[in-house]
């Protein structure tokens, strides 16, 4: 850690409603010499969003400006430093923003509706929920240290509520996968279980995660459950899945997931396991705001070099954004002029690079292409 910053913002003895607190930090990338900026803010006490200002490493100088430019911008606005307890310490481990010395997550492979209900007959796979969050591994070392991991390989904060319920699993070292949505995590794997389970099947591993959980259960959780961490719903056989999978459609949910039973864990997109979206779903750059980023935003997405403007949504109730900012973002479909039509802006991101932001994720009304054809 190079520097850091604890501040907080509260107007309640004012009348006011506002209770907020902001956590900046610099700390020193993978590769020597780079840095990153890091940040963490949100009510008070409660749940912290978390981010980087800083998608790709930067020189230290440069990195020095970003931490003081974000500084002076928060004390302009009222806040002010945390002192004798006046704001609580951020959940995130030292060295927050640093690699974790993780090799990237197994990525799913999208599929067509055709291809989903193929697969829905196809007994080698079991059919999950795909849950609306963000990607989440949690890792104990043997240290004991708990420390959450991002899609990008990063240390990311853990929710107080959530790290509390992760310090009952009775293992010396584990490592989960899962999704995380609001301050729950919604676990799907187990590859470290006081030792290394990334090469035995994808269904021993899913036992032996339920296994661990309702282990912690019995022994921690007086008459109840576990109530921040829960294990994703796993179906088998054509009989369950096909019943699922119309449930989850007539509900509205996200999509499904398809898990190959018999896969090892392999990293990044290796055509184990499937996916198919009931609604679709991109992630876009802000390249402009309106009203400081509380009433609207510009999308855009990357193409040939440049950023391609996708339309403007409202960020009522949501901002502010600040250009640069990146985006998750539902959509019905893209019209021919590729714009969203009917987009619903659903938070930032923080583990996706703006490499991935193509063009390459629009998905058009049926019979357009897209190309103006």
């Amino acid at each position: 850690m190079i520097q850091t910053a604890d501040l907080f913002y509260s107007d309640i003895a004012a009348g006011g409603t506002s209770d907020k607190e902001y956590h900046l930090q610099l700390v020193p990338a993978a590769t020597d010499g780079l840095v990153l900026v890091n940040f963490q803010y949100g009510r008070r006490g409660g749940p912290l969003t978390s981010g980087t200002k800083t998608p790709n490493p930067v020189p230290l100088a440069e990195g020095e400006k970003v931490f003081q430019r974000l500084l002076k911008e928060k004390t302009g606005k009222g806040y002010k430093p945390s002192t004798n307890g006046s704001s609580p310490a951020p959940t995130t481990p030292v060295g927050a923003g640093e690699s974790a010395g993780e090799t990237p997550c197994e990525l799913l492979e999208e599929v067509t509706e055709e291809e989903a209900r193929h697969l829905i007959r196809d007994d080698v796979y079991s059919l999950q929920t795909k849950k609306d969050g963000v990607r989440r591994q949690v890792r104990k070392d043997a240290t004991g240290e708990i420390v959450g991991i991002n899609r990008r390989g990063l240390v990311v904060p853990v929710e107080a509520k959530l790290l509390a319920e992760l310090k009952l699993i009775p293992l010396k070292t584990f490592l989960i996968d899962g999704e995380l949505v609001g301050d729950k995590l919604w676990a799907f794997d187990l590859l470290d279980a006081n030792g290394d389970r990334r090469s035995v099947s994808y269904v021993s591993r899913f036992d032996a995660l339920a296994r661990v959980l309702g282990d912690t259960e019995r022994q921690f959780i007086s008459g109840g459950a576990l109530q921040h961490i829960r294990i994703v719903p796993n179906w088998f056989g054509t009989t369950e899945k096909q019943k699922a999978y119309e449930e989850l459609k007539a509900d509205r949910a996200e999509g499904v997931v398809f898990k190959l039973l018999g896969a090892p864990y392999r990293v990044g997109k290796n055509g184990q396991h499937k996916k198919f979206k009931f609604v679709k779903t991109l992630t876009a750059k802000v390249l402009a705001v309106r009203e400081n980023g509380k009433d609207s935003v510009t999308l855009g997405l990357a193409e040939n070099g440049g950023w391609l403007t996708i339309g403007r949504t409202t960020a009522i109730g949501q901002g502010p954004y600040q250009v640069g900012d990146l985006v998750e973002v539902r959509y019905l479909y893209a019209t021919e002029g590729r714009q969203l039509f009917q987009s619903v802006l659903l938070g930032r991101r923080d583990d996706i690079t703006e490499a991935e932001c193509t063009v390459s994720q629009l998905v058009f009304k049926q019979g357009v292409n897209g190309n103006g054809d």
